[in-house]
């Protein structure tokens, strides 16, 4: 079948970087794989302001946008109910957040000095362990399977950077918003653990 320009596209971006496991991938499989590669880059050496709170809440819109984008891109080809239930969930949940992150920075754009801290450094960490720990996956071009497999270190790279802020986070309404998504993507961790358990050979999707 003779590919889009589109879709050629992806392919050759994808090729050579270890985030596709066959030139034949499903198209939302790669999809995902571009939302978290450029995520990554967009993130790679973004400027610090050393206020943990700034810094977290800039660290996490993108980083909600691509869980959002990969959640998205999952939904054209996820066939499993409840994993199509959690993306949908996701998406609802995570454009939320970044609605009051967004409007929280809009009010506090360059932090406070005192805030400074090691925090931040944690938080930069976390982000670059999880892109260098991603790049290679193996893939089975399941849309499902695939999906659950990057959700998980991604959700644990939120987690992380949530706990990470928290040792010296200071604004009340960026600490509960912290609390809530160590609480929340902890327990989305474990369902996605169980689920991949129980399928993790995966059915590869529709060829290109």
């Amino acid at each position: 079948m003779r590919m889009s320009v589109a879709k050629a596209c992806i392919c050759v971006a994808l090729s050579g970087l270890g985030w596709m496991g066959t030139s034949q991938a499903a198209e939302s499989s790669q999809e995902m794989h571009m939302v978290m590669k450029n995520m990554c880059e967009n993130m790679d050496g973004m400027p610090m302001t050393m206020d943990a709170n700034v810094d977290f809440v800039k660290m996490m819109i993108p980083h909600h946008q691509s869980a959002i984008d990969m959640a998205q891109a999952y939904l054209k080809e996820g066939t499993d109910p409840q994993i199509i239930d959690m993306a949908k969930m996701i998406i609802e949940a995570q454009k939320k957040e970044i609605e009051e992150l967004t409007a929280w920075l809009k009010a506090n754009p360059k932090g406070t000095p005192d805030h400074a801290g090691k925090a931040s450094e944690e938080m930069d960490m976390v982000m670059k362990s999880m892109c260098e720990n991603m790049d290679g996956t193996h893939m089975s071009m399941d849309a499902d399977v695939d999906f659950v497999k990057m959700m998980i270190p991604h959700h644990q790279s939120a987690l992380d950077m949530a706990q990470a802020y928290l040792k010296e986070g200071a604004d009340p309404q960026i600490i509960d918003m912290a609390k809530m998504i160590i609480e929340a993507q902890r327990k989305e961790i474990e369902e996605l653990t169980v689920w991949l358990e129980n399928n993790s050979e995966g059915t590869p999707d529709q060829q290109l």
